[in-house]
């Protein structure tokens, strides 16, 4: 038989994409500043379909943007990752330095300055080009500079940038690297692509008058300026092949990866939310039909599933207009794909989920509550007593004492928040 050549094996480009959504933003007074959420989400997809379409073999990790979690990834990576790319807030703080707007682990606000980021790197170079897709960033240039890295795209430290603009530059840019063009090249192309962009190109700067295409391009900067190794292509020849995540972004879970309508306002509470299940085992929301308590429960089971929080997933349970709690473990299986054996009580659903690591969303127990509160008040003391497994639950009304929880009553939004809903969903 004649030897068939056999392949060289493929080497990824290696991407580290962190992304960090702090829900609220702590004050001295302590109150609770709400922060908008950004659609990290959106711009993952984006990047993985513009390098997808080339052709290009590309492996992203990402990672939520935590200082543990950053530290994490620099102490135990093998090699420096080609391309760092951080989407997320920034800011400037009053001495004129600039943070970026990390997150810990109920989702506070955490600021990482120069020097944290520099430290995190663990003395390393940590990656071969970096692009930090927040406002003000470039106040940290000098951290990945100073750590080896040749390449650093940022936004103007005096700047705030539309994330819009940055998605356009984000995607044009890496497709123009991931072809083979030279890093200054690639660059030009992603400030044309904000130049050229149609729908900022209609948007007007309400104090110059200017099309916003004209201000935005120009934030972006290319450093070290001027550099003659920008003029060099990162990927002389790039891999050949399709876009892989280091670990699959939507696992374990059957909650869709977006709403089908962005989640308006609910900061505080989505904070609120994570606190209390970070310490307890049932977080109940209730409030008048109407308010959103679904869409809470759902945002904040994202908002979970996204971190990796539970190693066996995040579920929704639907149990709107279920009135027997025989028929609320039935659902509750389906959604888990549990053995059929397991609804034959509460017992034997208990013992099928001990060792679950989960968090489950009861949603809606309303006409269980009318019409079987008896049964399912011992089903979730049932749950309750497995071992890992934590509860969201969604009522009108609170749940009965009997069900150790912490309780989230939805109010109406804020002014501030009512105002967006209504231009968001207005016709």
């Amino acid at each position: 038989m004649a030897a068939q050549d056999i392949a060289a094996p493929v080497t990824p480009v290696r991407m580290l994409m962190l992304i960090a959504a702090p829900l609220v933003m702590k004050r001295a007074d302590h109150d609770l500043v709400p922060i908008d959420l950004l659609p990290a989400q959106e711009e993952l997809e984006t990047l993985a379909e513009t390098c997808g379409a080339l052709g290009a073999a590309l492996e992203i990790q990402a990672e939520i943007g935590t200082a543990d979690r950053i530290g994490h990834v620099f102490a135990t990576a093998p090699l420096p990752f080609d391309l760092l790319h951080f989407v997320g807030h920034g800011s400037r703080q009053l001495d004129g330095s600039s943070v970026l707007a990390l997150e810990d682990e109920v989702g506070a606000l955490r600021p990482m300055s120069a020097a944290e980021l520099h430290r995190a790197f663990g003395g390393r170079t940590p990656c071969r080009l970096a692009f930090l897709s927040a406002c003000h960033s470039a106040g940290l240039a000098d951290a990945l500079i100073n750590a080896g890295v040749p390449h650093v795209v940022v936004i103007n430290a005096a700047d705030a940038v539309l994330d819009l603009a940055a998605r356009a530059f984000a995607a044009r840019f890496y497709a123009a690297l991931l072809a083979g063009r030279t890093v200054a090249e690639a660059f030009d192309a992603g400030r044309t692509a904000v130049a050229l962009h149609d729908e900022l190109r209609d948007w007007r700067d309400p104090q110059t008058l200017q099309p916003y295409n004209v201000r935005e391009e120009l934030k972006f900067l290319l450093l070290p300026e001027g550099d003659p190794v920008h003029r060099q292509p990162l990927f002389p020849a790039p891999p050949r092949g399709g876009v892989t995540f280091h670990r699959p972004p939507w696992e374990r879970t059957n909650l869709s990866p977006a709403s089908a309508d962005p989640f308006v306002g609910r900061a505080r509470e989505l904070y609120t939310i994570a606190v209390r299940l970070r310490d307890n085992r049932c977080v109940a929301i209730h409030g008048m039909g109407g308010m959103g308590k679904t869409a809470l429960a759902l945002a904040a089971a994202r908002w979970q599933h996204e971190r990796s929080r539970w190693r066996d997933g995040v579920w929704l349970v639907q149990l709107r207009n279920i009135a027997d709690a025989r028929e609320a473990r039935s659902r509750i299986a389906l959604a888990l794909d549990l053995d059929p054996k397991a609804v034959e009580s509460d017992a034997t659903l208990a013992a099928a989920l001990r060792d679950r690591h989960s968090l489950i969303v009861l949603d809606d127990l309303d006409a269980l509550l009318t019409h079987d509160r008896s049964g399912v008040v011992a089903l979730l003391n049932a749950l309750l007593e497995t071992r890992r497994l934590k509860l969201i639950t969604t009522t009108r009304r609170d749940l009965p004492g009997r069900v150790h929880h912490r309780a989230v009553e939805l109010a109406r939004l804020d002014p501030r928040d009512a105002q967006i809903a209504f231009t968001t969903y207005a016709p």
